[in-house]
């Protein structure tokens, strides 16, 4: 009666850790190598971890071979993009359209002009070499992906490659912001947000003076978490997960900004101007608010002074009326305005704008 209690046992973490390699059968033979003559307590502890396997360069296994030579296999531009995925985290599911975003704002791209012809195929092939795994489809594209995350066996030699190469550093907890991890990192990635509550993190970030990223994913914040903005080189900041009370006017100084994400409670200042390498803003709000009588609430007139923006999401805001001769000649996309957005005044000022998306 007892072993067969204990076998039941093994039985249902067996199940635990098979569901944990995400249908990969080579995983699960490769787990099962691992495991074999272990104690159910070590059984117990390979269950409750994030990956049942860490896959590095250096493991002599025939899983970790063949997916180090796939990577391998991979052309330059492509190990550039899949490196990059590893920034997000496990189980993330990732945006087509933001990835893509992020990809120019960081640099990869030269131009927005052939963006879903080059990022989007570019993701399709890691999508097609099954490096990286599809969520959502469009409603269009049965093939093309909405939503898509790398599975845990790349992922974990993902971040083990840019962990080698200083390509990024994740931010999960204490000890990974002390000064000898973070220093000399340019993309810094915080997979836990309560860790910026601590004073001490704030002040080994604020060690970074190189850093060019700084990525927030989570978990979103009820409640405003003080945010390092001490990065003067900062290209990109993706915030959407800190909560904002008001507009952080320290972001003002950090002109190299070309990607900005972020939530707060109050409107954009009309200094946002100032920010004038901004090429995708994305502004929303924590709640969606709504005035009584169902105007319009505008962005800053100095919008029309952004003449890089490429991408705009602004939820629950509408593009104010243009002065005379203004023009947001390279804005290609907008998004989450309302149909005052879409006056004849409005429109004529963005000759380059190629995808409208209203809020009813």
């Amino acid at each position: 009666m007892e072993k067969k209690k204990r076998s039941n046992i093994f039985e249902e973490i067996a199940k635990k850790i098979a569901k944990n390699c995400e249908g990969l059968p080579a995983a699960i033979i490769q787990v099962g190598e691992n495991l074999r003559g272990k104690s159910l307590q070590e059984w117990k502890t390979l269950s409750e971890k994030d990956d049942p396997l860490v896959i590095t360069r250096y493991d002599d296994t025939p899983l970790s071979k063949a997916l180090f030579f796939s990577y391998m296999m991979l052309h330059r531009y492509l190990k550039l993009f899949f490196l990059y995925m590893g920034v997000f985290p496990k189980h993330y599911g990732i945006s087509r359209s933001n990835l893509i975003k992020l990809w120019v704002s960081e640099g990869f791209l030269d131009t927005y002009l052939v963006i879903e012809e080059t990022a989007g195929n570019y993701l399709d092939q890691l999508i097609q070499r099954s490096v990286v795994l599809r969520e959502k489809h469009t409603s269009v594209n049965s093939f093309r992906s909405k939503n898509c995350r790398l599975h845990f066996t790349f992922r974990s030699l993902c971040v083990s490659e840019a962990k080698s190469e200083k390509f990024f550093h994740i931010l999960k907890k204490y000890t990974d912001c002390t000064p000898e991890n973070i220093r000399m990192q340019q993309r810094l990635c915080v997979h836990n947000n309560v860790i910026l509550a601590l004073t001490q993190v704030h002040e080994w970030m604020e060690s970074v003076p190189n850093a060019r990223s700084l990525l927030c994913f989570g978990p979103k914040q009820q409640y405003p978490v003080l945010l390092p903005l001490c990065f003067r080189f900062l290209k990109v900041l993706d915030a959407l997960a800190i909560r904002f009370y008001e507009f952080p006017h320290q972001l003002l100084a950090l002109v190299h900004l070309t990607y900005l994400s972020i939530t707060c409670d109050r409107e954009l200042p009309n200094s946002i101007s100032t920010l004038w390498n901004l090429e995708v803003l994305i502004f929303t709000r924590h709640h969606d608010i709504k005035l009584p009588n169902n105007g319009p609430v505008y962005l800053p007139i100095d919008i029309w002074n952004m003449h890089k923006l490429r991408q705009l999401y602004c939820k629950g805001f509408d593009l104010p009326p243009p002065p005379d001769d203004s023009h947001l000649e390279n804005l290609i996309t907008v998004s989450g305005v309302s149909v005052h957005s879409c006056t004849v005044e409005v429109l004529s000022r963005i000759p380059k704008l190629t995808r409208i998306s209203v809020q009813i």
